[in-house]
């Protein structure tokens, strides 16, 4: 009798990440199904679509992924810090996405008692959770690219 510990073994990378994101489908699939019915207020399907559309659009609009993914992974820059890596974004845009993202919640701001006093940007404990579940889905949507495993990338160690 195989176990699971030996089949993964046997896996290429390929195989075993292919595998865990379809275990994270069936997942996902299976908690889309659940929650719903287990909320109190029912809505019909148009306004459950508009809250969904208007809920994303805050973390996806222009620039906005770019913003968390960059404080996720610093885990806090200052405005012009940001806008360096931010290649191509004016000032004011920084500014207006930065605003709307910590009015919902996304990125906290804080200012160093410095001379001169300077702003850091963070990600809230809701930032970052909205970062770390956003991870399996780049990657689910990598793999249907096939850029998880990109060619000329260095083999993951077995």
């Amino acid at each position: 009798m195989t176990t699971v510990s030996q089949a993964a073994v046997k896996e290429s990378p390929e195989e075993a990440v292919a595998r865990r994101l379809q275990e994270l489908l069936d997942h996902s699939e299976r908690f889309l199904r659940d929650v719903p019915a287990m909320m109190q207020t029912r809505v019909d399907l148009v306004t459950e679509g508009r809250l969904n559309s208007r809920v994303l659009k805050t973390i996806t609009g222009k620039w906005s992924v770019e913003i968390i993914v960059l404080l996720y992974m610093a885990r806090s820059m200052g405005f012009e810090e940001l806008r360096k890596h931010l290649t191509g974004i004016s000032s004011r845009t920084l500014s207006l996405r930065l605003k709307e993202l910590e009015e919902h919640g996304f990125v906290k701001r804080t200012v160093k008692s410095e001379r001169p006093p300077r702003v850091h940007y963070s990600l809230t404990e809701k930032g970052r959770a909205v970062a770390t579940l956003s991870g399996p889905l780049i990657y689910y949507i990598r793999s249907q690219q096939h850029l998880l495993f990109p060619r000329g990338s260095p083999a993951p160690a077995r």
